[in-house]
């Protein structure tokens, strides 16, 4: 019996369980059998509810996506911790994302076989939930990247064992709390627990007139420069902890970290030869003039990863679907958006979440405080894809889109889940990820079911 069949059966005895304490996906079939490889990829996966007992067909249609595929990745926009395994970090406007363990088992179930950890919301229960997140994951069967216990493990690469064939995954985040990055361990001090982190080197592009006027601005706020070599005074003006170079317009200016770079292209190093498959993916919120651009340092990031040996880039984090390319024969996503957003029906947030969007702490529910949250791009938010690759030995033969949508119109206890996109919606939603594309040189076309991006 294959998976796909195993899952279809079992789906209507799962959907009846009060208790979902072992939930995993049947085995797939052997590598022995077959030369071909698949994986399916989502973006970020808010999940708040159990939805193993949910029986909508267009709902089990997209588990059978996920559960079909060798391998699925997707980007664990959570923090798993019981109670007692770690502390909470002050969240304010930005929310907590913490979860109960069975959510894990419910992603699991989902048919997840690996998962990004490294994002805006990995501490938000302290460095303890960071391990609760890893463990739980673990304990159902998903491998997880782009954390660890110092920054060695977190950005080392993880490995899926698939039935198609050993898949490497190195995960980081651009976007993460101040107190995120993970640190080296020394043979005299441990390392700190935490993300693979990337950082953005990035100027601020003014005309000589605009360049003058922040010159002014700095000169009479901060009329003490500190100078010689403990303070050197880079180029251009330095102002609020932001540099600004002179240019011919106003644009932003920015790159990957060439340290940052250097340990991920190593990671993409290690893993080549220990992999059929690597994969490489970012967090990254960062946008460039409108909701379906990534920031200038991304597509230089993704190409050299690429340059160094990787097969796949996926992008997450920003919550809107972007475009996609085809870069010396292998894929981009440069923004996979929302899975689950089920936002509205956290359990708990902080006293501080509320206070931050002048609630009162103590008896406002949680749905409040997130309908307080500015989300910009109206139903951009709740519609996406699922890609699926197939590879036939080292060569990518396929590349499918499933266009997805997430309930925007339904009531908050039934929002954010994915189902299969109508056709209207689907042939809509393809057509603005072909737009988004076009930039790349990459062609993206609509078979009446999903959309197909052309291959060389």
């Amino acid at each position: 019996m294959n998976r796909r069949t195993f899952l279809q059966q079992s789906t209507g005895a799962l959907a009846g369980a009060s208790i979902v304490p072992a939930l995993a996906p049947a085995a797939r079939v052997s590598a022995q059998t077959t030369r071909t490889l698949s994986m399916a990829f989502t973006g970020d996966v808010i999940l708040t509810r159990r939805i193993s007992a949910l029986t909508d067909p267009a709902f089990l249609k997209v588990r059978a996506l996920l559960s079909g595929a060798d391998c699925t990745f997707g980007n664990c926009e959570l923090v798993i911790a019981d109670r007692h395994e770690g502390v909470p970090s002050a969240a304010g406007a930005s929310l907590s994302s913490v979860v109960r363990p069975h959510i894990a088992d419910e992603i699991r179930w989902l048919g997840f076989d690996v998962m990004g950890t490294a994002n805006n919301h990995t501490l938000d229960y302290g460095v303890g939930g960071v391990s609760a997140t890893r463990r739980h994951l673990d304990r159902v069967g998903i491998v997880a990247a782009g954390t660890g216990v110092n920054l060695q493990e977190a950005a080392a690469p993880r490995y899926v064992e698939s039935s198609g064939g050993r898949i490497a995954v190195i995960g980081c985040a651009s976007t993460v709390a101040a107190h995120a990055p993970a640190v080296l361990e020394r043979g005299d001090y441990p390392g700190v627990p935490g993300t693979n982190t990337m950082r953005i080197v990035k100027k601020w592009q003014l005309p000589k007139a605009q360049l003058d006027a922040v010159k002014a601005a700095a000169d009479a706020l901060l009329p003490v420069q500190l100078t010689g070599a403990a303070f050197p005074v880079p180029p251009g003006v330095t102002f609020m902890g932001n540099a600004f170079v002179e240019g011919p317009t106003s644009d932003v200016i920015s790159e990957p970290h060439p340290k940052d770079l250097k340990r991920i292209t190593d990671a993409i190093a290690v893993a080549r030869p220990n992999a059929r498959v690597v994969i490489v993916s970012i967090h990254a919120h960062e946008i460039y003039r409108d909701l379906t651009t990534p920031d200038p340092f991304v597509p230089t990031m993704a190409r050299a990863c690429i340059d160094a040996g990787a097969d796949v880039f996926a992008v997450h984090g920003s919550h809107y679907m972007a475009g996609v390319e085809i870069y010396k024969g292998k894929p981009i996503f440069y923004g996979l958006g929302d899975f689950f957003f089920q936002y509205h029906t956290f359990e708990a947030l902080g006293a501080d979440s509320y206070e931050a969007y002048g609630l009162e702490p103590l008896t406002t529910p949680p749905s409040q405080a997130v309908d307080k949250i500015p989300l910009r791009g109206g139903r951009q938010l709740w519609e996406t894809i699922v890609p699926t690759l197939q590879w036939d030995g080292d060569r990518l033969t396929s590349f499918t889109v499933q266009p997805v949508t997430l309930g925007m119109d339904r009531p908050v206890h039934d929002r954010g889940t994915p189902v299969i996109a109508s056709a209207a919606d689907g042939e809509r939603i393809v057509a603005d990820l072909a737009r988004f594309s076009k930039r790349y040189g990459a062609e993206v076309s609509w078979n009446g079911e999903r959309g197909v991006v052309r291959l060389g």
